[in-house]
């Protein structure tokens, strides 16, 4: 999975407009299509070199509710449906401004040999009911920001919440996404983790047996436009655009 639609910023990059046979770009005129604009983004790694080695995305969305240490097991909370048990020890509630990652995919190249974080059959959460266990699962969150990413970046822009393994559920918070494939215990077989910090670290075995592959670099997140908000601004860029020869033809 790769993207290829670059980011219209607030700052940074004006917007270009094909219309009537030619091409206007006027930085001042550009509308903008921040991270908090749009609910997808691109992720690019890079090793310790600068090379570009895996490529991928995930998508975003508001997220309400708490996540609850019971005795035993940890689970979600709906707000509109608490619970009400004396067996709750715990409760987190992810900030507001973090979003629920729902769906997150990067294919990554090392020593010839194709990975894909995560995993295919990696579960992808949608946390809707009260009492959802989150047992032997990492959820991610994403604060979003008003600018490419480039690391190393801010920090706690990354966080994911744990529910442990069924021999231990424990309720825990990373700013960071980590994982193992195809799951943690026994099976694993490749290990990952993406940090606030602007780096990544990948430990794997390749299908073919051989190994084990290491990598780690820096990564890089990129907002990426909805058609609609693309389209908005085209149409807003190209009203203004006129507007300013009008008023030019006018003198």
């Amino acid at each position: 999975m790769k993207f290829t639609m670059k980011l219209l910023t607030n700052t940074t990059v004006a917007a270009t407009v094909l219309t009537a046979g030619f091409v206007a770009t006027d930085q001042t005129l550009a509308a903008s299509a921040t991270f908090k604009d749009v609910n997808a983004a691109t992720l690019e790694l890079f090793d310790e070199s600068g090379k570009l080695v895996g490529s991928g995305g995930f998508t975003y969305k508001p997220f309400s509710g708490s996540f609850v240490q019971l005795r035993p097991g940890v689970v979600y909370e709906n707000p509109q449906d608490p619970i009400l048990s004396s067996n709750v020890t715990r409760r987190f509630t992810p900030p507001e401004e973090y979003s629920l990652v729902n769906s997150f995919s990067v294919d990554l190249l090392l020593d010839g040999f194709e990975f894909q974080i995560p995993s295919p059959t990696s579960t992808v959460f949608e946390l809707n009911e009260t009492g959802q266990s989150i047992v032997g699962a990492f959820v991610y969150f994403w604060k979003p920001t008003n600018f490419a990413m480039s690391p190393p970046g801010p920090t706690d822009v990354l966080l994911s919440v744990l529910g442990g393994d069924p021999r231990s559920p424990l309720l825990g918070t990373r700013n960071n996404w980590d994982g193992c494939l195809p799951r943690c215990g026994v099976s694993q077989r490749d290990l990952f983790s993406i940090d606030s910090d602007g780096t990544w670290g990948f430990l794997g075995f390749p299908v073919s047996g051989q190994g084990p592959v290491s990598g780690r670099g820096r990564w890089k997140a990129t907002a990426v436009p909805e058609p609609t908000t693309i389209g908005g601004t085209l149409l807003l860029v190209a009203g203004l655009i006129a507007r300013k020869r009008k008023k030019q033809s006018a003198k």
